[in-house]
């Protein structure tokens, strides 16, 4: 994407914005991590002996951990510094993501793509600025945006351990 950007509405400034696309490639991560998360099969699972909520929330940091290691080698390898951010949006994104799939299932996965839009469209004071709460605009050394990361990627896997999504008794699907 080689810092790429486009320039889209803002509906708070009336300005527009200069949108990286970096800031959406952690959707397909997010996508296919609550896609597996969600493709389970509750009956066996809840008789075995094995703590599958532990084991989903090391998915869910592996995960996490794979695209921030990758993305700082690419932005090392591409001398692009802002492609290292993309790895702490994706731990955002998926802490935002495990902890709205505790709250409503499924519904879940589209959570990612739900904060890009608001961003987009109401996360930007002027052309340049961004709200705090934007998390995902903001430069790869920026202090805040990493200790939100790491606040929503945490507060996102004790959910998944202490209170994953309730599963329908008659079909052992996750609901809907």
């Amino acid at each position: 994407m080689q810092g790429q950007t486009i320039s889209l509405p803002s509906v708070l400034s009336g300005a527009s914005n200069s949108f990286l696309f970096t800031l959406i490639a952690p959707i397909p991560l997010c996508a296919a991590l609550t896609e597996s998360l969600d493709s389970r099969m509750s009956p066996p699972e809840a008789s075995g002996l094995r703590n599958i909520s532990l084991l989903d929330a090391g998915l869910s940091l592996l995960s996490a951990g794979i695209a921030a290691a990758s993305a700082l080698g690419m932005s090392v390898a591409l001398d692009a510094p802002s492609v290292s951010a993309v790895g702490r949006n994706v731990a955002f994104l998926i802490g935002l993501t495990l902890l709205s799939r505790s709250v409503v299932g499924r519904p879940a996965a589209m959570v990612p793509v739900a904060w890009i839009f608001c961003v987009v469209f109401f996360g930007y004071k002027n052309s340049q600025q961004s709200y705090f709460w934007a998390i995902l605009p903001e430069g790869s050394n920026d202090p805040y945006a990493a200790a939100a990361a790491a606040i929503a990627l945490s507060a996102g896997l004790a959910a998944q351990i202490f209170w994953p999504p309730h599963s329908n008794e008659t079909t052992g699907e996750a609901w809907n």
